[in-house]
């Protein structure tokens, strides 16, 4: 299962249901950034960029010294819960307090912020998380049914600004609603409403995954295309990550199976030209 799709606890229960199996990869042992923002909530104070943690998060993160005891052979006092050196500053921006600790493990309780510590009634912010989804909900209906009013989108934008407010600015629901936002808008006609909503997105689903994972290209493919309909000239850049991403995964067979990224390049050459 791909490190920030789902948390660490969906992941590894996954796995256990699935497969029998006890995951042991860097993903499932390590502090990951996206373990720690992907369903989180943000602090209290709105100048904090720490994350706040539900309990189900919390216990699987103090889980992880149980089920992975020792790092290296031979060593009966290493820790082998570790920090990815990549994410390392990202966790630091928002766990600042758990990597102050000698095992780098999360030593905190629910519904305190990680990175100063202030406290946020999880309770209350869950129940108005379900309200402002609601809205969210209706306009994921009205696309897939294509009767798409101002209301259901002016409704969207203010849960999604109720989100931003409530939830961690890493959360992939507030991914997932910038997504909806910006087919919404394609739809309407409002493009350069859907290019700002689909960057925010990408924006975020790029703490989440590695910059050049195969989910990102994708997102990328929807960006171009907008921008290539705006006139764009920023799309020479996306469509060159997008071009390395899908080499990577698929290598010469990328534009066989994708016809479409030839597309988006040639579309691109003539708008510089």
């Amino acid at each position: 299962m791909l490190v920030g799709q789902w948390d660490c606890k969906d992941r590894l229960q996954f796995l256990e249901d699935e497969y029998s199996f006890q995951c042991r990869c860097s993903g499932c042992s390590e502090v990951n950034i996206s373990d720690l923002v992907i369903n989180a909530f943000h602090c209290i104070n709105p100048n904090c960029s720490g994350v706040v943690l539900d309990c189900s998060v919390v216990n699987c993160e103090k889980q992880k010294l149980k089920r992975f005891p020792t790092f290296r052979k031979g060593s009966s006092s290493e820790s082998h819960l570790q920090v990815g050196k990549l994410s390392s500053d990202y966790i630091d921006s928002v766990a600042y307090l758990a990597l102050q600790k000698k095992n780098r493990t999360i030593d905190a309780d629910p519904g305190y912020c990680l990175k100063c510590g202030s406290y946020r009634d999880l309770e209350s912010s869950c129940a108005a998380v379900d309200e402002a989804w609601i809205y969210i909900k209706r306009l994921e209906d009205s696309i897939v049914s294509r009767e798409i009013s101002s209301t259901i989108v002016l409704d969207a934008l203010r849960s999604l600004h109720l989100l931003r407010t409530i939830l961690h600015a890493y959360n992939k629901a507030i991914a997932k609603t910038e997504d909806n936002l910006a087919q919404a808008f394609s739809l309407v006609g409002d493009l350069q409403s859907a290019r700002d909503h689909c960057k925010a997105s990408i924006e975020i689903l790029e703490k989440l995954y590695e910059h050049n994972q195969i989910a990102i290209g994708y997102e990328l493919v929807k960006l171009s295309s907008i921008q290539l309909s705006l006139g764009d000239r920023n799309v020479v850049d996306n469509i060159n990550q997008l071009d390395a991403i899908f080499l990577r995964y698929y290598g010469s067979h990328a534009d066989t199976m994708f016809p479409n990224l030839q597309s988006l390049r040639e579309m691109a050459l003539k708008l510089v030209q």
